[in-house]
């Protein structure tokens, strides 16, 4: 558990005011020494979501997500698979720390075990304060840290934001600093490192000297709290509507929350770990939160509405059904979560937004949208492609009327050629030959030639037909075709940078997907073609 201790925050030349950039578990128990415990049937950690910033506005509490191209949760299973963890700690770096040791799957594996001992209708900073190996502090006294910190980050980086947006002048600022904010750090306990002094300094250097100070340091401030906070897409105008007092007072709530607020029930069983508690409980607030009042005794009621049942659906793109839908059922106002399903060849595109509620009177529908999946690691890399993809065929293979081949049934023949013009299909779906070797269903799509827009079916033996998009990253590529590739600024090839001709070299940083195909990202952060008959893997 990381020591609240009052959390002094320094402004110096690093200037890191919240997390430092890095995951922490700040409002995590301490791993524990040896787990010792048994965890209960069916109540072990199965997922847990990603960490966001929760910032609550006049419309809602918002989920910032710090990777929000990343997975909004990962399953135990990924997180356990070493290929799995090296990939997305080179996707999204910003949460590599997820899979440093000790590992987030031991981390969570010892958590588990602590709340399998806890009441989870206690509050959350009960919880951590009884499972800390900070002794000495109490509820109360993580409680008081992390308000107090809270309330220090948001004062700064809204004063800050503030000044910049012209909401304040130099002067309203100096005088909350004098008055209000300065006070409340001289309140402060003094430590052995002497940070309460220095942090003072560096305050005063900032709002209690002259304006031209504030002026000059005010942006590359912003910035580093955008970066820290992983709020670096928000406005100055955004960040200058943080309450601080709203912010605090919406954490003290927080912790006195129970435990089962932030462990999600799912349909297997396990639970899902909160993402906010791999923040760090990093939240704030422009609004000031309403008071919770405790639930009275409940009066019965005479003719109880009946609630109505969650269809979740799985569809790609085009709203074609991918999985048999399904449907859930529960009590008038109890709480529902949506799994999304496992598709072989196709990945999510993004979290439905209502993939957790509640049961209403109201009929209610989850859609989960796939999209083909492009990028995979270890062996289906180099089988199946997905629907919707590109194959080509690297020898000679014939295109037939029905599944299973034969003479009579073949279409035409495609002679082997030259990597640059090696004829190119669609696949269109799947299907088997009588005896059960699965085809491609395809579309040429060779332009020009007299065969395009035939329609078939091919063989799925890799062998004879390949993906011509690459799918994984190659160090080094070399451009092949003869009047070269461009390089662009976006991944959808647009915003052209550079000309490179054939025979040249480059210098792959990785690979993208884009819709169905994908693109290398050179060292230089701009976008080639990962089109096998444009370009090739060299060592």
């Amino acid at each position: 558990m990381v020591a609240v201790r009052h959390k002094l925050f320094l402004i110096g030349a690093s200037l890191m005011l919240v997390s430092g950039g890095a995951i922490t578990t700040a409002a995590l128990p301490a791993q524990a020494a040896a787990a010792t415990s048994t965890v209960k049937q069916g109540e072990k950690v199965g997922s847990v979501e990603m960490p966001y910033t929760l910032v609550t506005t006049k419309d809602g509490p918002q989920r910032v997500y710090w990777e929000p191209k990343a997975p909004q949760s990962l399953t135990s299973d990924q997180i356990n698979d070493t290929d799995f963890a090296a990939k997305f700690v080179a996707d999204y770096p910003t949460l590599g720390n997820l899979f440093q040791d000790p590992g987030l799957q031991q981390i969570l594996n010892e958590l588990m075990d602590k709340v399998n001992q806890a009441n989870r209708q206690d509050s959350l900073v009960d919880f951590v304060a009884s499972t800390s190996d900070d002794n000495g502090l109490s509820a109360s006294d993580y409680a008081k840290g992390l308000v107090q910190s809270i309330t220090q980050q948001s004062w700064i980086v809204s004063r800050l934001a503030q000044y910049k947006t012209n909401a304040k002048t130099f002067k309203e600022i100096q005088k909350d600093y004098q008055e209000n904010f300065r006070p409340m750090i001289e309140a402060l306990p003094d430590d052995e490192d002497g940070n309460k002094e220095n942090l003072l300094q560096q305050l005063d250097f900032l709002f209690n000297t002259d304006e031209s100070t504030l002026d000059t340091n005010a942006s590359r401030f912003i910035s580093m709290f955008k970066t820290g906070m992983f709020l670096s897409s928000y406005s100055d105008a955004q960040l200058a509507e943080i309450d601080p007092d709203a912010s605090a007072t919406q954490m003290s709530q927080m912790l006195q929350q129970p435990l089962s607020k932030y462990l999600h029930p799912q349909a297997d069983g396990t639970l899902q770990i909160d993402g906010l508690l791999l923040s760090g409980l990093m939240a704030y607030s422009t609004v000031m939160p309403d008071p919770i009042v405790p639930d009275p005794t409940p009066t019965p009621d005479p003719s109880p509405s009946t609630s109505q049942a969650v269809t979740v659906k799985y569809v790609d793109q085009q709203g074609k059904t991918l999985a048999p839908t399904a449907t859930l059922t529960g009590k008038l106002g109890s709480s529902y979560h949506a799994q999304a399903a496992k598709i072989d060849g196709y990945q999510l595109t993004k979290m439905p937004a209502n993939a957790t509620g509640t049961f209403t009177t109201e009929t209610q529908t989850v859609t989960y949208v796939y999209e083909p999946q492009v990028i995979q690691s270890g062996a289906a890399a180099a089988t199946i492609a997905p629907k919707g993809s590109v194959i080509y065929a690297i020898k000679k293979i014939g295109l037939y009327r029905t599944p299973t081949f034969s003479t009579k049934q073949r279409l035409v023949w495609y002679d082997k050629q030259k990597r640059t013009n090696r004829p190119m299909f669609v696949v269109t779906g799947y299907a088997k030959s009588a005896n059960g070797v699965k085809r491609y269903r395809v579309k040429d799509v060779n332009h020009h030639s007299k065969t395009a827009g035939k329609t078939g079916y091919v063989t799925t033996n890799t062998d004879y037909t390949v993906r011509v998009y690459y799918a994984k990253r190659h160090a080094k590529i070399k451009v092949i075709n003869a009047k070269g590739v461009n390089a662009y600024q976006k991944k959808n090839l647009t915003g052209k940078r550079a000309h490179y001709r054939y025979g040249q070299q480059l210098k792959v940083k990785k690979i993208v997907s884009h819709n169905l195909t994908t693109r290398f990202v050179l060292s230089n952060g701009t976008y080639v073609t990962a089109n096998k008959k444009l370009v090739m893997s060299v060592k």
